[in-house]
């Protein structure tokens, strides 16, 4: 029963975000940090079917498509409340507060989910920049050109193995 209410969370995640897309989608990717003080950072992509890996900043909605800000930015906004919301869940059903989601869905329904335990917002030495970049090369594939941000990635890769839960 816990495990069918888990996967309602990650639905509605995901069909709210899929109603910011104002184009048919192929493949929609959402992620979260959260930190122990809830603080939030959503990235959010998706590709065309026609270009299932060629992925678009969901973010960038509103510029490409001129849509009305206020209301993606509400829609965004409730997003993040949903993961909050989540994330209560689990510690009201005796799990440990998550830290990291990564949700991803294809146009067949496919759902991939990860949940991790790392609160990037403690490390002083990652930028919210710093983990879109990791984000994008360990979900979306998506690695850096600069020699300088694959080194960060480096760093991140490191820290991750360092701080997850064993």
């Amino acid at each position: 029963m816990k495990e069918n209410e888990i996967v309602e969370y990650y639905r509605d995640i995901l069909t709210m975000a899929a109603d910011l897309i104002p184009i048919e989608w192929g493949k929609l990717v959402v992620g979260a940090n959260i930190s122990r003080d809830d603080t939030k950072l959503l990235f959010f992509f998706y590709s065309t079917k026609d270009e299932p890996q060629n992925f678009l900043a969901g973010l960038m909605i509103p510029e490409e498509f001129e849509i009305d800000g206020e209301d993606f930015s509400e829609g965004v906004y409730q997003i993040l409340q949903k993961i909050g919301d989540l994330q209560e869940w689990f510690v009201d059903n005796g799990q440990e507060p998550f830290y990291e989601l990564m949700l991803q869905i294809n146009s067949e329904g496919h759902l991939e989910s990860e949940i991790g335990y790392i609160d990037w917002f403690e490390s002083d030495s990652f930028t919210d920049s710093d983990q879109l970049k990791f984000l994008k090369d360990k979900y979306l594939g998506i690695t850096p050109k600069s020699l300088y941000a694959r080194n960060i990635l480096r760093k991140m890769q490191k820290y991750e193995q360092q701080h997850s839960l064993k």
